[in-house]
């Protein structure tokens, strides 16, 4: 059975290096939170970020040894969870958009206007 986000004890990772990292990883870090290391699928050869290790996203790194939150823009962060997918990591279990930090959970569930109730 699978951990729920707010009990899950596997390391924090960041997927990005953009300005939305910098600040969610800034907030983990006013919050005690450790980040164990940055994923970034345009990074060419591993490096740092914040004085974090920076690797390329593969099935093998990536796979359940980390808690992900993938700070992006909205539209950008369904590319991500398609990739993640793949990988075989289930939304909100082993990944989460980044504002969903320390947020509550809603399910919302309907046709074309619920992204307007969003």
């Amino acid at each position: 059975m699978r951990r729920k986000m707010a009990e899950d004890k596997r390391p924090i990772a960041i997927w990005g290096t953009g300005v939305e990292a910098a600040a969610i990883y800034y907030q983990f870090y006013k919050d005690g939170k450790q980040t164990a290391l940055f994923f970034d699928n345009y990074v060419e050869t591993e490096g740092k970020f914040l004085d974090m290790q920076i690797v390329k996203p593969t099935f093998e790194r990536v796979g359940m040894r980390y808690y992900t939150f993938v700070p992006c823009k909205y539209a950008t962060y369904f590319n991500i969870v398609e990739q993640l997918i793949k990988y075989g990591l289930k939304e909100v279990c082993d990944f989460v958009y980044y504002a969903c930090y320390n947020k509550k959970i809603a399910i919302l569930h309907g046709n074309c206007h619920m992204e307007i109730l969003r």
